[in-house]
């Protein structure tokens, strides 16, 4: 259904550029949710963000985003008008800015709906309280302002209009990160529903690993605006093939074990244009030269899963050195990469 082809994009300022996105290609058929993790800053929400065509000015972009065969980013405003909400919709990390301060709830909802649908005004308000009801909210809401509502709230009206006109496509960043446990669970409890249904593919963009984990077909990892891992559940958390999905993994705490957690040193890299060697490479204890000396292209390590690492195929001896905290504590300095030179403080590592 939903196919990104080679994504690229590029924030242009009045005196500096930052490459958000760097050839980003995935699939997602109906019926299944995508999940993409990675630390804050890697490009996560501006690939759901270009998905919609919903970039600030001043953005370039390249690539693909096939609908069905249609491409989203070469579509009239017309088209791009009954895509929105109708076929894609998503749900915005910022709820207070996703919502019309000045408009009612219930209005926003039925417009919504009656602008996809050919519904009266009443069967839309009736469809607008269930939705409501739907996230834990009162019906009476749709008589509330946005600014009436807590943080919570208002991300459930947003989760709401989502979910308002029954899109094919849902592109959900940080959906539940304002959400009780309970409401939290609900919500994600009826988009599961809707994918068991085959109704809808979801693309799920989050901090949360383990809930990424449990809702999800497949876990793509970003760094730096790349797609550096993309694989099902399980080869992805359990038999993860890149530097930094193992790094990422190690940071995060876990219940079923006593394992030390360890952050990755240094900050996410940041590139005014894509680099010409591996992404990761600064902060990287298995850099090797040849790292530096082009981009590492994807590995096929099974069926459906593959790493862009130069090393991908020594993944279980990485894997084996990386759950060591020795290893990531040391701090690498940072790699030349124009003279093609690797240096790095570490242990020394096969």
């Amino acid at each position: 259904m939903l196919r990104v082809v080679d994504l690229s994009v590029q924030y242009r300022g009045a005196d500096s550029t930052l490459q958000a996105v760097s050839g980003v290609s995935f699939e997602l058929p109906l019926g299944s949710v995508l999940g993409i993790v990675g630390e804050s800053g890697c490009g996560k929400s501006t690939v759901a963000r270009a998905v919609l065509r919903l970039l600030p000015r001043g953005s370039e972009v390249s690539g693909q985003v096939l609908l069905d065969d249609r491409d989203v980013l070469t579509a009239s405003k017309r088209e791009l008008a009954q895509l929105r909400w109708g076929e894609i919709a998503m749900v915005f990390q910022d709820a207070m800015n996703s919502l019309n301060p000045v408009i009612r709830i219930g209005n926003q909802l039925t417009e919504a709906i009656r602008q996809h649908e050919p519904v009266s005004r009443a069967e839309a308000a009736s469809r607008a309280r269930e939705l409501l009801t739907l996230v834990g909210l009162d019906p009476g809401t749709v008589d509330r302002h946005p600014h009436e509502l807590s943080g919570g709230m208002r991300q459930r009206v947003c989760i709401a209009m989502a979910f308002a006109c029954r899109p094919r496509v849902l592109l959900a960043d940080e959906p539940t990160t304002a959400l009780d446990v309970i409401t939290q669970d609900r919500v994600i409890e009826e988009m599961l529903r809707l994918r068991e249904e085959g109704e809808q593919a979801m693309l799920f963009i989050s901090h949360d690993i383990a809930l990424v984990s449990e809702i999800s077909d497949q876990i793509g990892v970003m760094y730096a605006g790349h797609l550096v891992e993309l694989g099902t559940v399980r080869d992805v958390l359990f038999e993860p093939a890149h530097p930094y999905t193992m790094g990422l993994l190690n940071a995060f705490p876990r219940a079923d074990t006593d394992k030390e957690v360890v952050s990755i040193p240094g900050d996410t890299a940041r590139f005014a244009t894509t680099p010409g060697h591996c992404p990761f490479i600064d902060r990287c204890p298995f850099a090797i030269p040849e790292c530096a000396a082009e981009p590492p292209p994807p590995v096929t390590i099974a069926p459906g899963h593959w790493s862009a690492c130069l090393r991908a195929s020594e993944a279980p001896l990485l894997r084996e050195l990386s759950g060591r905290p020795e290893t990531w504590k040391p701090k690498l300095e940072p790699a030349p990469a124009a003279t093609g030179e690797v240096v790095a403080t570490v242990p020394e590592i096969p």
